[in-house]
């Protein structure tokens, strides 16, 4: 690498850092943000050299010198890795440099940060990927990388140092020619370092901001009501991209905010395709100009989700918007754009009518009231599959909210991290009979007959009859019991198995599906679920989602 604003290079390795250096990452960077995959190959490749005695590139390590140490200007994701690596070997004893990033103040350790910010997370899972890599290699990889006798043969750092006379402002320019051409660098991390650049009145407060933003975000049921992809892999490093995506979504494409039907000719998610790096632009160019403004903008956005969020109906409704699979992750989140400008237009009572008025499209689709909604049948088609789907999990969410208590809310985190299946109330195929048809006692694949399962659930049940099933709900009601043990009764013991892999899928059955087993829907008693079952729980239904979503002037 050539850059014409640092010394010529040199090869530093760990051990050639004494007590006395300190190393600050600044705070318009991004903090530590390696996930497992990251630490576990750079551990591997290290315990590799190691064993061949050969020297490893730790690549590039960009700082310049200040009164307090060294500023870290790129290579603070490896470096931060090796001083773990280092605690992990040295039997939890941190190393003698130091390394502290400034957003948590100067004078904070790495392991001192606290639990709040986002920083913490990924310290934490990799001092736990650090553990399980090295495992028995302690000794000869402390070894290879602090006491060998070979300095040849240690692991370095390609020691990049800025001129001394180099003041922040060109380590901030410094760092924006590194990063502009790696992937890794995500647009938020690019605009942090914009609201961040050429500042000092405010950068505190803009950088512990998006640090409480961030920390949100990492909140799954937050993150999985709002965000219609959640688990996106371009929202591993900073989540906070997500808030810039759905700014850069409600911006006019040209300045003259051209009208079409309406609507503002915005951008789209598919203007990203052409160009990644198209919303740190946008921002770059708004910030420049206005950068309270731009602020402004995007804590408007987050302070809006986040009272969505605090709203026990409106969290239940954009939850169930966002996770629909009916639509696509795009049209869920255009949808997601066109409800923040409706919001920020409307009043409060507009907009909630507006969000119920969406909730009965994506479920009436073109009939016009409930009572004329056509439920469909399950029998493989996958379209009618995501009908009912739909169709329970808002049911589901009504009978959440009518539980009675003010803040009973639906876990979408725990929802969407789930395989999800429908269950057959009457099995297809009891135990111990032949299969049933489709007779004049019960249609086996009408609506009345299904009930949303977890998938695991779901396979243990397999042929149950009825009362066994609702045997099994009974113990996995019971408090006694704890939600991730195995729940047995008398005759399932071949049914459900103790089994720790099972524990997220058995801790978890909605609402409305208890109702239906434990038989407050349908017929008060009875060992069956028969075709009377069947009629009064699909008019339950009907008349649930009538009321739940009734229209308001």
């Amino acid at each position: 690498m050539s850059d014409n604003t640092t010394q010529p290079v040199e090869k530093k390795t760990v051990a050639d850092f004494s007590g006395s250096d300190t190393f600050f990452i600044p705070s318009y960077q991004r903090g530590y943000r390696w996930g497992k995959v990251q630490v576990r190959q750079l551990a591997e490749d290290l315990l590799e050299a190691a064993e061949a005695k050969k020297p490893y590139c730790l690549q590039p390590l960009v700082v310049r010198q200040s009164a307090d140490g060294w500023r870290v200007i790129d290579g603070q994701q490896r470096l931060t890795t090796l001083w773990l690596l280092l605690y992990v070997l040295n039997n939890k004893t941190a190393p003698k440099w130091h390394l502290r990033y400034e957003r948590h103040g100067n004078g904070q350790e790495l392991l001192d940060i606290p639990k709040s910010k986002p920083d913490k997370f990924f310290i934490d899972q990799a001092i736990e990927t650090l553990k399980k890599t090295i495992k028995d290699d302690k000794k000869r990889l402390l070894e290879y990388l602090i006491k060998s006798d070979n300095c040849d043969n240690r692991p370095f750092f390609l020691w990049y140092e800025v001129p001394k006379g180099a003041d922040e402002h060109e380590e901030h320019k410094v760092f924006a020619r590194l990063n502009s051409g790696k992937i890794p660098l995500s647009n938020a991390e690019l605009i942090k370092a914009e609201l961040l650049s050429a500042i000092t009145s405010k950068r505190d407060r803009y950088a512990n901001a998006l640090d409480r933003m961030e920390q949100r975000l990492r909140d799954e049921d937050f993150w999985c009501f709002v965000n219609p992809e959640p688990k996106a892999t371009r929202f591993e490093a900073t989540r906070i991209d997500f808030l810039f995506e759905l700014w850069y979504c409600g911006q006019p494409k040209t300045s003259t905010k051209e009208e079409y039907r309406g609507q503002p000719n915005t951008s789209t998610k598919k203007d990203l395709e052409k160009d990644p790096f198209a919303i740190y632009e946008k921002a770059r160019k708004q910030i420049s100009e206005d950068r309270e403004s731009f602020w402004e903008a995007i804590t408007a956005i987050f302070n809006r989700l986040d009272m969505w969020y605090a709203d026990q109906r409106l969290y239940h409704l954009l939850g169930f918007l966002m996770c629909q699979r009916k639509e696509n992750p795009e049209e869920r989140f255009q949808r997601l754009v066109t409800l923040l400008e409706v919001a920020k237009k409307e009043p409060r009572s507009e907009f909630d009518r507006q969000v119920s008025a969406e909730c009965r499209t994506l479920l009436l689709g073109d009939k016009k009231s409930f009572d004329e909604m056509d439920l469909p049948r399950y029998d493989g088609d996958w379209k009618a599959r995501k009908q009912i789907e739909a169709i329970l999990l808002a049911f589901n969410l009504a009978m959440t909210e009518h539980a009675g208590l003010e803040r009973t809310r639906f876990p979408f985190g725990t929802y969407r991290n789930t395989k999800w299946t429908l269950e057959h109330i009457h099995a297809q195929q009891e135990e111990g009979s032949k299969e049933l048809k489709q007779d004049g006692d019960i249609d086996l694949h009408a609506f009345g007959n299904m009930a949303l399962l977890p998938h695991e659930t779901n396979a243990r049940f397999n042929n149950a009859t009825f009362p066994a099933k609702r045997e099994w709900l009974r113990k996995w009601a019971d408090p006694t019991k704890k939600k991730d043990s195995a729940f047995i009764a008398d005759d399932l013991e071949a049914l459900v198995q103790a089994d720790p892999t099972k524990k997220k899928d058995s801790a978890f059955i909605p609402f409305g599906t208890r109702m239906v087993f434990c038989r407050l829907v349908g017929k008060e008693s009875g060992d069956t679920w028969d075709t009377d079952d069947q009629k009064l729980y699909t008019q339950f239904v009907i008349d649930t989602l009538k009321n739940y979503l009734k229209e308001t002037k």
